[in-house]
């Protein structure tokens, strides 16, 4: 997860949405702004994330470090499969 940040909202360019990163259930990759475009604008998701997370019983599964490393090179061309720096909210 990237720390946390403040980004615009895409809708209401005026008002600050804070940021939490991006999230994955090694098949997905959601912004951590998304609770916010939910909550408050009552977003449609696509029905194959809806069905995959169903599937899953609405559960993330836990991953490999293997996993994670390979996501972060796919995500983070620069990532040299260090330990991130840890998150700190201010």
């Amino acid at each position: 997860m990237i720390p946390l940040s403040h980004a615009p909202d895409l809708l209401d360019p005026g008002r600050r949405v804070k940021e939490r990163g991006e999230w994955t259930d090694g098949v997905w990759v959601w912004d951590g702004t998304l609770v916010h475009y939910l909550r408050r604008y009552h977003v449609a998701l696509p029905e194959e994330f809806l069905a995959h997370m169903a599937a899953n019983a609405w559960t993330v599964p836990p991953m490999s470090d293997d996993d994670m490393d390979e996501l972060c090179r796919l995500r983070f061309p620069f990532w040299d499969g260090g330990v991130a720096a840890p998150v700190v909210e201010a």
